[in-house]
């Protein structure tokens, strides 16, 4: 369970159906699913199990920088210089992820944010993500060394995301899946930690500060 992911990645270009190029399935991440319906239904572990030791999603706390690379919805290519913070609030029971991705000229090009946190009797983990005014809630599947998570995209077609954290390195892919056609890649992500942050939770308003 060191390295039990219960989150996912923040940038959601599921929002943009377009394939990058025909792909042949990457290497699982251990025995993740392929479709969404799976991803709904299999069990998630609860936050409560590691409570007593280290958070399940420390690992990803931080501060990443690498590049991102991706489809716009009119099918142009584009790279990204990409990063990301995680952190955790509420006492824990939640984790807050930031994505920034920046053009060569360092103009912001895309910001995305994303909330994990645990819901319903079963204790499974959802992510709620936002990206400009497109937001959305998904399940997301832990495995030992990542994690999978996967959007609609259409009648009869999803994007699963799949992603492994280890060694300081977060690499991420998304995938284009209809019924009856060949998988296509639609998202890449390669970042390398560079830091430790104290967002959200540094720095909070002094309620002593008021007249």
């Amino acid at each position: 369970m060191k390295h039990r992911l219960l989150a996912t990645s923040l940038i959601l270009f599921a929002l943009a159906p377009p394939a990058l190029a025909q792909a042949t399935q990457p290497k699982p991440v251990t025995d993740l699913l392929k479709d969404r319906d799976a991803l709904l239904t299999e069990e998630n572990t609860t936050p409560q199990e590691e409570a007593t030791t280290q958070h399940p999603l420390a690992f990803m706390f931080g501060e990443w920088v690498g590049t991102s690379t991706g489809a716009t919805p009119d099918g142009n290519i584009y790279t990204l210089k990409q990063t990301e913070r995680v952190g955790p609030i509420l006492n824990g029971q939640a984790v807050v992820i930031e994505g920034k991705g920046y053009k060569a000229n360092g103009e912001v090009a895309l910001n995305t944010f994303a909330i994990i946190s645990p819901t319903g009797p079963e204790n499974r983990w959802e992510m709620r993500n936002y990206v400009g005014t497109h937001a959305g809630t998904f399940p997301v599947v832990p495995a030992e060394d990542g994690y999978a998570w996967a959007t609609p995209a259409g009648p009869d077609a999803r994007i699963v995301y799949r992603a492994e954290i280890k060694d300081g390195r977060w690499q991420e892919t998304g995938q284009l899946q209809r019924d009856g056609q060949a998988v296509r890649s639609t998202f890449s992500m390669d970042l390398q930690r560079v830091g430790d942050t104290d967002w959200p939770a540094g720095d909070p308003v002094n309620p002593d500060q008021a007249d």
